[in-house]
């Protein structure tokens, strides 16, 4: 939703950090300044299919259609980059590898996921710190109301990781750079 993005954008700008944000269709039609707001504070924008459904034994025409309803939608708001997409709940079986290998469009799957930990912000920051490596995807689910959590740990997780000597980039750089 609108009314957190804000927030997240002027925590990443502070700390310089880059983020890709995998939007899901039905927010970007409902919310087209989403579009907008993400593009102009530089990062980038993702597809996470039209209604976020189980693609596990989806039929391919529905699969194409949640895909390229969502691409429809950032493109007429104005994202003009690549766009790589993310599969709702990490699932994906036969026909949606085979679609997105079809189209040449990589399922972008994440490696840290600290929002289904249990603990205080510091102890999953700490765990956050343990497990980073080169060419780690962390999860976060920052625009949401659920999101109060994330959105929390978002500036310390920051620093922890960059006082490791990490750098931050975009999906599509860290698929440039060719980190296995």
């Amino acid at each position: 939703s609108p009314k957190h993005l804000q927030s997240v954008l002027d925590t990443l700008a502070e700390k310089s950090v880059p983020a890709t944000f995998f939007l899901v269709g039905r927010d970007v039609a409902a919310h087209p300044d989403l579009v907008r707001l993400i593009k102009n504070a530089g990062h980038e924008i993702g597809n996470h299919s039209f209604t976020h459904p189980r693609m596990v034994l989806m039929h391919p025409s529905r699969i194409a259609q949640e895909i390229e309803q969502t691409d429809a939608v950032l493109r007429e708001a104005g994202y003009q980059g690549s766009l790589t997409f993310r599969p709702p709940y990490g699932k994906k079986l036969v026909t949606l590898p085979w679609y997105l290998s079809k189209t040449q469009r990589p399922a972008i799957m994440w490696g840290i996921e600290p929002e289904k930990w249990s603990g205080p912000i510091e102890q999953r920051v700490e765990r956050i710190a343990r497990e980073i490596k080169p060419g780690a995807i962390i999860l976060l689910h920052v625009m949401y109301d659920s999101g109060q959590g994330s959105r929390d740990m978002l500036a310390p997780m920051i620093d922890a990781i960059k006082a490791q000597g990490y750098q931050f980039v975009t999906v599509s750089d860290l698929l440039e750079s060719a980190i296995p």
